[in-house]
């Protein structure tokens, strides 16, 4: 069974200062700044996952995102359930990623910078991922260990 990866954007793949990555990369997509770091894209590219954006990007993660660090139009979108974005995002994001494993189970690995204990609970590989330096090739090494796991 594929592992599905629950993404967020901001501070995770688009954070102030991509650690242990080598060269950055940066452009604007839907008007803003992103700073990536392209070796980070690529190995998570090389996943075997099923690619769930789940920020308040929404559908612009796949239309102006995805396609500015080589991702083309992938992966599919959740949205708040009652279509409210609200704040903390963590919030519509936390019910949806629910309803999403509830609708459709999968093991999953869920990757946000303003998750917290209450939201670990609920299954998975949930990780806090800092959002100054967002995702670590050491934090890949985790995902891939949990994914091997899943085989």
């Amino acid at each position: 069974m594929t592992t599905r990866l629950y993404l967020d954007v901001d501070g995770v793949i688009n954070a102030q200062m991509p650690y242990g990555w080598g060269k950055l990369a940066k452009g604007k997509a839907a008007g803003w700044r992103i700073r990536w770091a392209p070796r980070m894209i690529d190995a998570l590219a090389a996943m075997d996952v099923e690619l769930v954006w789940t920020t308040t990007w929404r559908d612009e993660a796949v239309t102006e995102l995805a396609p500015l660090i080589g991702w083309g139009g992938h992966g599919r979108v959740l949205h708040p359930l009652d279509g409210d974005l609200i704040w903390p995002s963590i919030d519509w994001k936390f019910d949806a990623v629910r309803a999403d494993q509830i609708g459709n189970p999968s093991p999953y690995i869920w990757l946000d910078d303003e998750l917290e204990a209450q939201h670990k609970r609920h299954g998975g590989l949930v990780v806090t991922v800092p959002s100054v330096t967002g995702i670590s090739p050491r934090l890949i090494d985790l995902m891939n260990t949990y994914i091997g796991g899943q085989v």
